[in-house]
């Protein structure tokens, strides 16, 4: 279980960026790499969509309500391409919630 804010993928989305893309392999990478890097500390959302061309590296979405959120819990295994991975906003962790202490779950 892990903590995900939009804030943490923000500050982390130029080494993300490296370990998809690796130094040398396509000059346009490495392009965007630099630009991602050279972003101040109190760079937004928007920021890195302008560099990287879409919001796909600072989305945050629950997988139960599909509302992109500043805060999700993910569940389960880490994510790879078999996984069995939730990240659940807390809204929809407060309604799970409720259907445990209700006994209807």
């Amino acid at each position: 279980m892990n903590l995900i804010t939009k804030s943490m993928l923000i500050k982390g989305v130029a080494k993300k960026w490296r370990a998809q893309y690796p130094k040398g392999r396509a000059q346009d990478k490495d392009a965007i790499y630099n630009k991602l890097c050279r972003l101040p500390e109190s760079a937004t959302e928007s920021d890195i969509a302008k560099v990287i061309g879409n919001s796909s590296w600072t989305s945050n979405k629950c997988d139960e309500c599909k509302q992109e959120s500043d805060v999700v819990i993910m569940l389960g295994d880490e994510p790879d391409y078999e996984s069995n991975t939730a990240s659940i906003c807390p809204q929809c962790l407060s309604k799970a919630m409720s259907l445990v202490n209700s006994g209807k779950a």
